[in-house]
């Protein structure tokens, strides 16, 4: 991008503050030690409308993830638990078939 005459090195983020959120804006990209002050956005503030309506399906969304993250250790857990269940069947099993030849 170019300011001023000089050409900035710049990327492009999504705001997540309450007032801005999705709105997008460019920033310099440069490291730490040589980065310049650059900062605009790309987008026209929304209306409270869309920001709250984003925002709501943001939460809505991690919800879920974190839903989906317990049910499935849930899963694991369960897994586990059968897992031994089928062994030890499986070791009846065989100390039954090992009574029945004697």
């Amino acid at each position: 991008m170019v300011r001023g005459g000089n050409v900035v090195a710049t990327s492009q983020f999504t705001a997540w503050t309450p007032n801005n959120v999705g709105r997008r804006f460019n920033k310099c990209s440069m490291p730490k030690e040589q980065k310049c002050k650059f900062w605009e956005w790309v987008d026209d503030e929304l209306p409270l409308r869309v920001t709250t309506l984003i925002s709501n399906l943001k939460n809505e969304n991690e919800a879920l993830i974190r839903e989906r993250n317990l049910l499935l250790m849930k899963v694991v857990e369960i897994e586990s638990v059968l897992a031994g269940d089928v062994a030890k069947i499986e070791y009846f099993k065989e100390l039954d078939n090992v009574k029945r030849r004697q």
